[in-house]
């Protein structure tokens, strides 16, 4: 039988409080933390937008000696 939210969420309120703490957590956790998938997803659509940019036009090309240079220069200053 599958459990729709509703009965899923009667079910969960009828937990005792240290269960019903502990799943709340790892919930939250879920919406916090992207899945490895997730995460191959959202770099898709980054790399298309950038490849997109870079046909069209829209980006600004640079050697990749000059954006290693400033990568370093950037990390130099960063004080963490």
């Amino acid at each position: 039988m599958m459990m729709n939210v509703e009965m899923i969420e009667s079910e969960v309120l009828s937990l005792p409080l240290i269960d019903r703490e502990r799943l709340f957590k790892k919930l939250l956790l879920s919406l916090e933390s992207p899945s490895e998938k997730e995460i191959g997803q959202l770099w898709r659509i980054e790399i298309k937008k950038r490849l997109d940019a870079i046909y069209n036009g829209d980006a600004q090309m640079i050697p990749s000696e000059a954006a290693d240079k400033e990568v370093i220069e950037f990390l130099n200053n960063c004080h963490v």
